[in-house]
This record gives structure tokens, sequence and C-alpha cells, in this order.
């Protein structure tokens, strides 16, 4: 089993939430390439993170120093590589 730990720099309501949210902004609006998926689901009402690909937001938030991922074996205090 696997823990996962998310972190970023800065305050978390203020600095990645506007950042966050504009990453987000520009993924909906189809301005990141291979950010939307090809076939998004038909009908309803969705959550917008459902039409998104989610390593490909995932990357952009790296990128932009928002956050950090990092996978820890259980009871182990080695970072290891994502499943």
């Amino acid at each position: 089993s696997t823990d996962v730990l998310l972190s970023g720099k800065g305050d978390p309501g203020y600095h990645f939430t506007s950042a966050g949210l504009a990453e987000a902004a520009l993924c909906l609006a189809g301005r990141i390439p291979g950010c939307l998926r090809e076939r998004s689901p038909v009908g309803g009402v969705f959550t917008s993170m459902s039409t998104m690909v989610p390593d490909v937001l995932q990357s952009r938030l790296t990128a932009a120093g928002l956050l950090d991922v990092a996978h820890y074996d259980v009871g182990q205090a080695e970072r290891v590589s994502p499943p």
C-alpha cells in the first residue's frame, strides 16, 4: 500500500487557489493541448474535472510550482516512484 503526500509552496488558500483555478480554466478553455478528454461524458451535469485529463493538469500544476506529489510505502520513510 502507498501513502500519497500532496504539498505546494505559498498559502494554499490564496496562492494555490488563484493560480490553480487559472490553470484549470486554461484547460477547460482548450488552451492546453491534451488537457481535455477526447470523449467527454455525454448528457447531464458533470464536474469540470470529469472533462479533463488528470495527468496533464497535474503536470501543469507541478511545472508551475504549485503542487508536488510524493508516494511513500506505508511504514517506510523512503519515497517511491508513483504506481
